[in-house]
């Protein structure tokens, strides 16, 4: 697993809609009020940055344990 299909993947489990399709590609800033909007009822209240990093954290995990198999 790439890191792109694991981010998009992770995000799934925070996110109520898909990143944007240019994410890699959008300011940070943008990015942090997408996931905001988007954030899953559970996580409402997070900051931006904040779920970007539960989202790298558990791509992370994804991709070292795809690694593993």
């Amino acid at each position: 697993m790439d890191y792109i299909d694991s981010i998009e993947k992770a995000a799934g489990y925070y996110l109520c809609d898909d990143l944007p399709e240019d994410w890699m590609d959008i300011d940070k800033d943008k990015l942090y009020t997408h996931i905001e909007m988007y954030a899953w009822e559970p996580f409402e209240y997070y900051d931006g940055d904040k779920l970007w990093e539960l989202i790298d954290e558990l791509a992370a995990d994804f991709r070292y344990v795809a690694n593993e198999v």
